[in-house]
């Protein structure tokens, strides 16, 4: 058995449908949800953990491609050096479920709770102070 996490990206015409269940019962998978943002008629976001066997989880991830769910590689924690940020905002624009955001003095905000750790803002950040620990 191996354990896997994945960021799933989802279009909004599959919101309505078992994924998950389908993870469990085709494939022999334990899945926990670790966070998600779902809502009718727009794009899903899951963070997942899989318990699976090597096979399983490969065959999972081929069927989810099948589905045209887009498979996210995934860190383990974000860091901001808040006292270089110049505010810019470029992150923002690629944060998908807004744990990025300018406040009302346009200063910088994240919000931990929401970040499901896919690791576009690291990539967004043209000064290089956001990270991610592996």
């Amino acid at each position: 058995m191996v354990r896997k996490r994945v960021v799933l990206n989802f279009p909004a015409q599959l919101v309505e449908q078992p994924i998950i269940y389908q993870l469990v019962k085709k494939f022999n998978l334990v899945i926990n949800i670790l966070r998600a943002q779902i809502r009718e008629n727009e794009e899903g976001m899951m963070l997942l953990e899989l318990d699976g066997l090597p096979a399983d989880i490969k065959r999972a991830i081929e069927y989810l491609q099948s589905q045209k769910i887009n498979i996210e590689p995934l860190v383990r924690d974000i860091k901001i050096r808040m006292s270089e940020c110049i505010h810019c905002g470029s992150c923002t624009g690629v944060c998908r479920p807004g744990a990025l955001f300018l406040d009302d003095n346009f200063h910088l905000v994240f919000d931990r709770q929401k970040c499901i750790l896919c690791g576009q803002c690291v990539r967004a950040c043209p000064l290089r102070i956001i990270t991610t620990t592996v």
